[in-house]
């Protein structure tokens, strides 16, 4: 189904509730990320044509090898003037476009049900789409049992880039590299932190970062323009969209030195987890400042400052998620 089949259907609404990433999030994705990514949605409707849970996916042209290092893309290059296709296929994922994968479910209907309706449905489903590739994106370990039936079926696992947790069960961050870290790291870090010392960097934090897109969104292009390995290219939309939509589970860290913004990262909230999404610098002086241990100090610090309150009401301790390859 598409998106305008599904609009207002309670089992969409209600996909994904308790998770940072609900349906609004999908949505989104879907108004602002669009180059080369087709969305649509599996309906798990009942004989009476009641629809009981909606199961996100998408369709691109996967470049199999978009892995490789730079050395490579010349070569590539040369090839695909004269093949444009060579070694693209055209893919259906299962999953989140920006993000880890989860199985839809409901009341009527567990994730283990929604598992194996699309096993047995999903080949046949791909070939409509002519999907070449099935994939399901990014699934965290713990969804294994429920989706054994499609190893059973000839699928097979692969690793995907894990999310790391940091602790910050700590009264403040000198006492978590005092009592989590080697002699070794806490000098190097100690050292890198003196490259701050007396600069006037001032952190604010907001659910609403649509006055600063300008500002931040270059900085995020930054990141993105160096990095080895690149996934989803952010839109200046997608953040907007985030600030209007999703105040009650988005945070904009944004660090300004002299009034001008040198860094920021977007953070999810998920229960009692801050999940440290996207990160943005200026690398005319991020480098110089160490600005990225910097932010993570920032997070560390500011989570330490907001577990009491966060106990208050979950009974439960605040902890980052931050990714291993940001």
């Amino acid at each position: 189904m598409t998106r305008d089949e599904i609009a207002g259907c309670p089992a969409w609404v209600a996909s994904f509730a308790d998770l940072r990433k609900d349906h609004r999030y999908y949505e989104i994705l879907e108004d602002t990320l669009r180059e080369r990514v087709e969305y649509r949605y599996f309906a798990i409707i009942d004989r009476a044509g009641c629809l009981h849970a909606v199961q996100p996916f998408f369709l691109l042209d996967q470049d199999v090898l978009e892995g490789l290092g730079a050395e490579w893309q010349p070569l590539l290059a040369r090839i695909r003037r004269f093949v444009p296709g060579f070694l693209r296929m055209r893919t259906l994922m299962v999953g989140c476009f920006a993000g880890e994968g989860h199985l839809a479910g409901s009341s009527t209907v567990p994730s283990g049900k929604i598992a194996e309706i699309l096993c047995s449905e999903i080949v046949t489903l791909a070939r409509s789409c002519r999907a070449q590739l099935i994939v399901l994106k990014e699934f965290p370990a713990r969804y294994r049992p429920v989706l054994d039936c499609f190893v059973r079926r000839g699928f097979a696992r692969a690793p995907s880039m894990p999310m790391t947790a940091l602790n910050i069960e700590h009264d403040d961050f000198d006492a978590y590299m005092q009592n989590a870290l080697p002699r070794s790291a806490r000098w190097q870090l100690r050292k890198k932190f003196k490259a701050t010392d007396g600069e006037a960097i001032a952190l604010t934090v907001t659910d609403d970062a649509r006055d600063a897109v300008d500002e931040i969104y270059p900085l995020y292009l930054q990141v993105f323009d160096r990095s080895k390995f690149r996934f989803e290219k952010l839109t200046a939309d997608y953040l907007r969209r985030l600030g209007s939509d999703m105040k009650d589970k988005v945070r904009f860290f944004i660090w300004r030195r002299g009034g001008k913004v040198i860094a920021f990262s977007l953070c999810m909230v998920e229960g009692d987890s801050l999940f440290w999404e996207y990160v943005g610098l200026d690398y005319g002086v991020a480098l110089d400042l160490h600005l990225y241990y910097y932010t993570i100090r920032e997070h560390d610090e500011l989570g330490d400052r907001q577990r009491l309150q966060v106990a208050s009401k979950h009974g439960s301790q605040l902890r980052t998620e931050i990714p291993d390859a940001a």
